[in-house]
């Protein structure tokens, strides 16, 4: 989303910032630009300073998932935040998603409707949606079927046949209070984290959080991407001993 039209390429023997590209990018109206990353002091652990989580092993899990979710075409796991009032799910949800998908609409209300949700994935990368009671039966098959990959028609106008199609495959990231998710299919495809309740004595200000992780954003850019290439150089080699659900994922972390 940068001015200078700067990407990203990024294969197993590693990444390069370049603007040489066959691919078009779609620019969105709400898209905000990222930092580019500092390749020389990338460092990727850099991000768990940030993230209120109960362990360095659920760090780990979230890195996994957030650096898979490049890989796109392949089904990726749903990123479910869940703590009580206090835990920061909201601005853990926020990090990740200007970690990889800057916007003016960071955090979403839960969509109304299936057209809701495949209007909002056809202009973002990342869709974040905050403070969930419980996700209905229908928007829950919604929310499976989009991060396999799926598409959606409707009429294109009322005085026509014609279809509109919107096809779109993308990461979700959901938080709220106790259990939001209760359907199989959406619970296999979903890793859940409790969030633990935030000490007072370790609380921040939230100017003093943003100015320090926008610091260090271009070196947790430059982190992710490497873990990226080194895990696309290691991906076909991967061999397991079981295949659960989300076999790609499962080879990936």
């Amino acid at each position: 989303g940068r001015n200078d039209s700067a990407i990203v390429k990024i294969t197993s023997s590693g990444w390069e910032i370049t603007i040489d590209s066959d691919i078009k990018f779609i620019r969105a109206s709400g898209m905000r630009e990222l930092p580019l990353p500092d390749k020389d002091n990338g460092d990727i652990f850099a991000l768990e300073n940030y993230l209120n989580l109960n362990n360095h092993e659920d760090f780990i899990l979230i890195i996994s998932v957030i650096s898979f979710w490049y890989n796109r075409g392949l089904p990726s796991p749903i990123i479910n935040f869940e703590g009580q009032q206090g835990s920061g799910k909201s601005t853990l949800s926020k990090l990740l998603k200007d970690v990889l998908d800057p916007s003016k609409a960071a955090l979403r209300s839960p969509p109304k409707n299936e057209v809701d949700l495949f209007i909002a994935a056809s202009h973002s990368f990342v869709l974040a949606y905050d403070n969930l009671s419980g996700i209905k039966n229908e928007m829950s098959d919604s929310f499976c079927r989009l991060t396999t990959g799926a598409g959606f028609s409707t009429r294109k106008l009322f005085k026509n046949a014609e279809e509109f199609i919107v096809e779109a495959q993308n990461p979700i990231i959901i938080n709220g209070i106790d259990q939001i998710t209760h359907r199989s299919d959406l619970l296999d495809r979903s890793i859940r984290f409790e969030i633990p309740q935030i000490s007072p004595n370790v609380r921040v200000t939230e100017k003093t959080l943003w100015k320090k992780f926008y610091d260090d954003r271009p070196k947790i850019l430059a982190g992710l991407f490497s873990l990226i290439s080194i895990g696309l150089s290691h991906f076909p080699k991967v061999k397991l001993e079981v295949s659960p659900r989300m076999i790609d994922f499962a080879k990936w972390g």
